[in-house]
């Protein structure tokens, strides 16, 4: 089985850590992260610097567990770094937090944002799954209240991780993407800055493209696919964040990808962004004709230094 770069960094680590018969020593200014957090696997740290703590437990729900990306030289001496928690996507049927599905370019996303100054924390959270009394559980809805735990958690231990509190953004992929935006209208509230890589801001479009894509694993995975609609139906309104802009939603980036992103997903995400600016909230819809759905390689060439130059001003 081939391994990532993080991976086999993990299994050098321990290597190493039984060859000497002592923890691998640290230097003073990379403290052990993973210690402070209570993380059951130990830390790792890139070639470039950035320190990666694993299943951190964030709530109490199985699933609840993230990781952290710390950047270079990240200490309790330094000054406190902006944070950006990102929402892995997978039709809320699939995805974790480790890969977190972003697909935004050759590189990961989240060592990328963490080598140019933010700690990032990448979320696990619930996946639809049928539940005893014949209903289903996850979703957009149930993932929203995890991530709001997750924003809850960050702010609980900005001070012993050395996060700044005032500085928080949310990011995210298709769903990941989506209950950001959800997010960003309906619990505003200390968020800097959405970037939203193809979201469904109208989750009527989002169930229609899950017809196309991901009715078999709604079946897998709920059971029936009419309940789903059914429940979809209702919430669709009363979520959708498209339906609730206002002057107190966050600023944020919005990205749609041509080749998969439906005609009607493209004119919502343009809707929503234009609602946005008309409140005064500064935003961007970021078109890419050729590019696929939550990002990918040219995503990343053609408009991540937009991305970050927007966290950066969102976060000054």
């Amino acid at each position: 089985m081939r391994m990532n770069r993080w991976q086999t960094m993990l299994v050098l680590t321990l290597v190493h850590t039984a060859a000497a018969g002592a923890a691998t020593p640290r230097p003073a200014r990379v403290p052990d992260w993973a210690a402070v957090l209570g993380a059951p696997d130990p830390q790792q740290v890139s070639p470039e610097g950035v320190v990666l703590v694993t299943n951190v437990r964030y709530a109490p729900q199985r699933a609840a567990v993230g990781d952290f990306y710390f950047p270079p030289g990240h200490a309790l001496t330094a000054p406190p770094a902006p944070c950006v928690m990102n929402i892995h996507g997978g039709g809320f049927t699939r995805g974790n937090h480790f890969n977190a599905q972003l697909n935004v370019g050759r590189d990961n996303m989240s060592e990328w944002l963490a080598q140019n100054g933010f700690a990032v924390f990448n979320i696990n959270y619930t996946l639809l799954q049928r539940t005893a009394d014949g209903g289903f559980a996850g979703g957009p809805v149930a993932t929203m209240e995890e991530a709001l735990q997750a924003l809850a958690f960050l702010r609980t231990n900005a001070s012993r991780c050395n996060l700044d509190a005032r500085r928080i953004a949310l990011m995210g992929g298709s769903a990941g993407a989506t209950v950001a935006t959800m997010i960003g209208v309906l619990h505003p509230a200390g968020i800097r800055a959405v970037v939203a890589w193809s979201p469904f801001v109208n989750l009527a479009d989002g169930f229609r493209q899950y017809q196309s894509y991901y009715v078999p694993e709604i079946r897998r995975h709920a059971g029936s696919v009419d309940m789903v609609r059914r429940k979809f139906g209702r919430l669709a309104k009363e979520y959708s964040a498209i339906h609730h802009v206002s002057s107190n939603a966050v600023p944020m980036f919005v990205y749609a990808g041509g080749r998969v992103d439906t005609p009607g997903m493209q004119k919502s995400a343009a809707a929503f962004v234009d609602q946005l600016s008309q409140n005064g909230r500064a935003s961007i819809y970021a078109f890419l004709a050729d590019g696929e759905h939550a990002g990918g390689d040219k995503a990343l060439q053609t408009y991540g230094p937009q991305a970050l130059r927007f966290l950066r001003e969102a976060n000054p």
